[in-house]
């Protein structure tokens, strides 16, 4: 190449860096282009703002096809407080396919503190160590 055609390509790939370079600090600090929360979780911090007025709807969503439904809808049950609770999401940690859905009952059952919880959660651990060493 010769010095004349090497200074305007040199200098083309400068302004195209220099766009694309100012393109990406310029969005960085533009905070309109965060996407919107998803449907489920904001019906989460709909369900935890409501605390437990929400309980007959917690109620109706664990049982949800869908498995994002079920953990959000466990996790804002712990959020509640509301120890009557504690059945319901044990049927899910006992029941539910899903292993999302079963980690965030635990979860559920730690928010609401629920001593009662201690004595099946000891007896889904002792069957989960006999099916393991079984195996």
């Amino acid at each position: 190449m010769s010095k004349a055609i090497r200074l305007p390509f040199i200098g083309l790939w400068i302004i195209l860096i220099h766009l694309f370079i100012s393109t990406v600090l310029a969005q960085a600090g533009n905070t309109n282009t965060a996407p919107a929360a998803t449907p489920i979780i904001e019906q989460y911090y709909q369900w935890v703002e409501l605390g437990k007025s929400a309980v007959p709807e917690l109620k109706e969503a664990i049982k949800n096809n869908n498995w994002r439904v079920r953990t959000h809808a466990l996790l804002a049950m712990g959020k509640t407080g509301d120890q009557s609770l504690t059945p319901l999401i044990l049927d899910r940690l006992e029941n539910d396919a899903n292993s999302a859905v079963k980690n965030c009952a635990v979860t559920a059952l730690g928010d609401l503190k629920a001593t009662s919880a201690v004595p099946p959660l000891l007896g889904l651990l002792e069957q989960t160590q006999k099916n393991t060493l079984t195996r």
